[in-house]
This record gives structure tokens, sequence and C-alpha cells, in this order.
């Protein structure tokens, strides 16, 4: 893993450099997009200081980007780009081997809505349609900037699409035969050391102060996560160390 020399008192792919730049980006995007009139620039700058104020700083950098992607956006990344047992990489990949997790409305009218190959067989063979396609991924990625780059996560020797569909769709739709990617390996493992929401833990925590039967449910939930994930642990030991804001 790519890591900055520096103190370190959290696991040391929490700190990888490659996962640090997509979240950056992801998270600029999406905040740029959703709040008018606030630059990319200024908002990546924001973020980044945020990262360099040490264990505390890594504690906000995290969970600010799972408020953003699984609270905003409702896209639980989190786990895949902090597993310590998964590995990202950026790389230009064949756009027909694509596939989609997330069905499109504009595909629904095709007989198949994932695989790309079989998308474009189909489409081959169907030139009105084709036709049909195009201006509507004209239409739906009209403004998307061209070097926000998509995010691909290869399982059972597939690359599914996690972000990035509409752009991902253009290019097959205009033969585009490659395309780059931030490819996520997950080496067909479930996620291990991944980072969990301080929120999520202290919530858990709370609920059981005004429902004590749930004690013993959410002390197998926590018992789970600080099994699977020795960052768990650490956020929460960091969270209690730092002053009330």
């Amino acid at each position: 893993m790519d890591t900055q020399n520096r103190s370190q008192s959290y696991p040391a792919h929490l700190y990888d450099e490659t996962c640090r730049v997509i979240a950056l980006e992801w998270m600029a995007r999406d905040i740029s997009s959703k709040l008018l009139g606030i630059p990319r620039f200024v908002v990546r700058g924001r973020l980044q200081r945020q990262y360099d104020t040490g264990d505390t700083g890594i504690l906000d950098f995290w969970n600010s980007f799972e408020a953003i992607a699984g609270g905003m956006l409702l896209k639980p990344a989190v786990r895949r780009l902090t597993a310590s047992n998964y590995t990202w990489e950026r790389r230009t990949v064949q756009t027909i081997e694509l596939s989609l997790f997330a069905r499109l409305e504009q595909l629904a009218t095709l007989p198949e809505q994932s695989n790309f190959r079989v998308i474009w067989g189909y489409l081959q063979s169907h030139p009105d349609e084709l036709t049909r396609q195009r201006k509507l991924a004209s239409k739906f990625t009209k403004g998307k900037r061209k070097r926000d780059l998509p995010i691909l996560r290869k399982r059972d020797g597939k690359l599914w699409i996690d972000d990035g569909s509409g752009r991902c769709l253009r290019a097959l739709l205009y033969e585009q035969p490659t395309i780059e990617a931030w490819v996520c390996d997950t080496h067909d493992q479930q996620p291990r050391d991944y980072w969990v929401p301080t929120s999520e833990l202290i919530n858990l925590v709370k609920l059981c102060s005004d429902r004590p039967e749930l004690l013993e449910p959410v002390r197998a939930i926590l018992r789970v996560y600080f099994e699977e994930s020795e960052t768990a642990r650490l956020s929460v030991q960091t969270a209690k160390r730092q002053p009330p804001k």
C-alpha cells in the first residue's frame, strides 16, 4: 500500500494514498454538485486539511466520507474503500467487459440491462434503438466532467460498475473501446478491518440506554464489528478522547 510517512495510530491501510485520492474526489464532486456555488478546489482543500490533522483528522475524514457517500447518496462505499484486504488501482479497462450493478432507467426496455457485451450485441442488431440510446446517454451525461473516473469492483472475475454508470454506458454506445477507471479488487472476499462510522457505533450504545431489552442484541452486533474491524474499536477510543465540539 502507498502510505505517507507519518505518525499513524490507525492501521496503515487507512492512510493509503490511492484511497485518499478517490475519497477526496468523490466528496469534492458530490458536495460541489449538491451545494451550488462551492467550487471543487475549495471543498477539496478543506477536506485535505482535515485529513492532515493527525488521528482526529483521520477519524473526521472517513466519517465525513461515509456521511456523504452513504448518508447523502446512499452508496455504501466506505467499507470497500477502507478494507485492508481489498486493493485499489487506476487502470484502463475494456468497456465491453463491464457490467452494471444498478439498473439504469434508460435501459428498461432492453432484454438485457446489465452485461455490456450482451447489451452491445443487441443494439448492433437494432440500430434504431442504438440511436435512441445514444440520444438518452448524451442527455443524461450532459454537463458531467469527463475527468471524473468511474469506480469499478472486480468480483467473480467480472468488473462491476459501482459509480459512473452513465459515463461507462456512454463509452459503450459511442464505441469507445477502453475507459480509465478506479478498480477495486475484492479478491472474492468479505471486507476486513474496514472503517465503521463512529456515529453508528455510538448510536448503537445509546439505543441500549433507553431500551435495556436490546442490550444483548446490540452487544452481538458490536462484537461482530470489533471482530471484523480493528478500526471500529480505535475510532471509538479516538472519539472518546476528543473534546466536545
